[in-house]
């Protein structure tokens, strides 16, 4: 009995230590993840539809339902590597008495490079007037405030979440000197999916990669003093060799307050590596003639009135100062003419050439 249970113990340790050597190891995981990331970061257009939730639960000991409000939004990302043009509708119940409709959406489209950065705004809302601007920040955005938006906006999609220091989750994970993986694998939508665990000065992460799916993250949870976070994937697909999100649902809770957060996102459209130039992917369109503009420069707002025009923004002139500019110097030029006339000297010479023999 004594040597059956002896065998019995050396077989499972023989298990156990392949098991481990088959398991990646933190690098590894990560340079998987990474690999799959860029390659979907370097050039693309993507559409999402996205459906918001935020509810306040009723308080303890009242018959009071919970009070929920919903937005909805659909919107398109460009990015060239260098530019990232977004435009997106969005609806739905905004507080305060703003509710959008879904007929007469908010409209918002915002155009960043290396130059400079535009922004402009439509919307209305129930009681109120239709309201457009622009504003026209004549300074760029870094690169690194590029890449900032950028993933803030597509990290639903390519699994790049952002953590309290607004950075890749990949580039969190490897500076964390507590960062593991966990010996066993773990089933996240049927997939044995291995888990990274980690530790940051704010947060405490766990990332479940799911190795079918290009490493990709297919559940994370962000764990702070005061909140928690969980973001689930529910569906992949494979465009051009990069695994994509499809489906993905995202919940946070604050300690200490009653409100809850529910988004479930949806990626409607993928084109890795486009023609941007034939698509007009930065294009400013939908700005109709002399919207208000307001112009900036990194360190105040530009003095004057401004309003779009053919496509750049244009100071306003009132009409009468342009008719009496107009007479002015109307005036001036018969006066210079009047003026040349009383004296000779100032008249033209005739130009005098002499024949060539």
């Amino acid at each position: 009995m004594a040597k059956f249970i002896l065998i019995s113990c050396m077989m499972l340790m023989i298990v156990w230590n392949e098991a481990l050597a088959s398991t990646p190891n933190v690098d590894e995981l990560l340079d998987h993840f990474t690999e799959n990331v860029d390659r979907g970061l370097i050039s693309f257009v993507v559409e999402i539809e996205r459906r918001t939730i935020f509810g306040k639960q009723a308080s303890s000991g009242t018959a009071s339902p919970p009070n929920e409000t919903q937005r909805f939004s659909r919107g398109e990302y460009c990015w060239d590597g260098q530019r990232m043009r977004e435009r997106k509708h969005s609806w739905g119940n905004f507080g305060r008495g703003i509710v959008i409709s879904e007929e007469r959406p908010m409209y918002r489209c915002e155009l960043y490079d290396l130059a400079q950065h535009t922004i402009y705004s439509s919307s209305s809302s129930k009681g109120l007037a239709h309201h457009r601007e622009v504003f026209r920040y004549l300074i760029g955005s870094s690169e690194k405030q590029l890449m900032t938006h950028l993933l803030s906006q597509m990290g639903d999609v390519f699994g790049c979440f952002l953590g309290s220091k607004r950075e890749r989750l990949d580039v969190v994970l490897r500076r964390s000197p507590t960062v593991r993986v966990r010996p066993q694998t773990e089933v996240i939508n049927g997939i044995h999916c291995y888990v990274l665990e980690a530790d940051t000065p704010n947060e405490k992460y766990t990332v479940w990669l799911d190795p079918l799916h290009g490493y990709n993250m297919a559940k994370l949870v962000c764990e702070s003093e005061s909140s928690y976070f969980v973001s689930t994937v529910k569906a992949f697909e494979l465009i051009d060799d990069v695994w994509v999100i499809m489906d993905r649902v995202d919940e946070s809770k604050q300690d200490g307050s009653d409100y809850s957060f529910h988004e479930r996102m949806k990626t409607t459209k993928v084109l890795l590596n486009p023609d941007h130039r034939s698509l007009a992917s930065f294009g400013l369109d939908g700005i109709p003639e002399g919207t208000e503009t307001f112009l900036f420069t990194d360190k105040y707002q530009m003095p004057g009135d401004f309003v779009w025009h053919h496509g750049e923004p244009t100071p306003c002139i009132d009409k009468d100062i342009l008719i009496q500019l107009d007479r002015i110097a109307e005036d001036l030029s018969v006066r210079n003419v009047t003026w040349r006339k009383k004296d000779p000297a100032m008249m033209p010479k005739e130009s005098s050439t002499k024949g060539v023999n």
